[in-house]
C-alpha cells in the first residue's frame, strides 16, 4: 500500500527535527514526543483522507516504528465525526456488537435534551 510514502516521509520528518532537551530521535520516540507524533499522525491522516475514510484507517497499519493501532483508532474517531458511518465497508460491519456500537454512537451524536 502507501507504506513507503507515508511512513518514509513521516520518519524522515521526525528524524530531521531538532528535539528539545538535547534528545535524539531514538530517545525522543519513547516519551512525550512519541505520543505527540502519534496524535499528529492521526490528525494528518484524518485530514488527508477525509474524502476516503477507510483508507485513512488502513494506512496506519503499514507504518513502520509507529503505534499503529492508536493512530488508526484516533484517525478513525476523527474520520467518523466528519463522515458519520456511511463510509464503513460492509466487511467491517461484521464485528461483534456492531449494532450496539452504532446505537451508542447515534445516542452520543443525537441532540439529547431530556
Amino acid at each position: 500500500m502507501a507504506r513507503s510514502i507515508i511512513a518514509g516521509d513521516w520518519e524522515k520528518f521526525l528524524a530531521e527535527k531538532e528535539l528539545p532537551f538535547g534528545l535524539n530521535y531514538e530517545q525522543g520516540r519513547k516519551g512525550a514526543l512519541l505520543k505527540s507524533a502519534t496524535i499528529l499522525a492521526a490528525i494528518y491522516l484524518a485530514s488527508k483522507y477525509a474524502n476516503n475514510p477507510s483508507l485513512g484507517i488502513k494506512i496506519p497499519v503499514f507504518l513502520f516504528r509507529a503505534d499503529t493501532d492508536t493512530i488508526a483508532s484516533i484517525a478513525g474517531g476523527l474520520l467518523g465525526t466528519l463522515s458519520v458511518t456511511n463510509w464503513i465497508p460492509p466487511e467491517w460491519r461484521t464485528v461483534q456488537d456492531y449494532d450496539c456500537l452504532i446505537q451508542m454512537a447515534e445516542l452520543l451524536l443525537s441532540d439529547n435534551k431530556k
